[in-house]
């Protein structure tokens, strides 16, 4: 019994697993041996085809985003920043202007 594909969804048998798709699966899953799925993310997955596989043709956001979602892989989402591109936050830091204190008003003037 075949069961029917999605569009863009793809197997690993099939035959739109490219050696660029390989690449990518590749990478997720020697990133995911050291870190949980969801931080994994397209810059993490650039960054181990640079260290591992410098010769080889980086792929695009779009076409690493595309393979890992068709996958169904856990992934860290399109626009969640990374934990180290997040800005300190310090104690002296508040979000907030300080609110002026207003004199309190007297009955019978205006």
């Amino acid at each position: 019994m075949s069961t029917a594909r999605s569009s863009g969804a793809f197997g690993l048998a099939d035959k739109e697993l490219d050696r660029t798709r390989a690449l990518i699966l590749h990478a997720y899953f020697g990133l995911r041996c050291t870190r949980p799925g969801s931080t994994i993310g397209t810059h993490e997955i650039h960054q181990w085809i640079k260290t591992y596989y410098p010769d080889a043709e980086i792929p695009s956001d779009a076409v690493i985003q595309r393979t890992v979602v068709a996958a169904g892989l856990a992934h860290r989402g399109p626009g969640k920043p990374r934990n180290d591109s997040r800005e300190a936050v310090t104690e002296q830091a508040t979000p907030f202007l300080p609110v002026r204190r207003q004199a309190p008003r007297m009955q019978g003037r205006k």
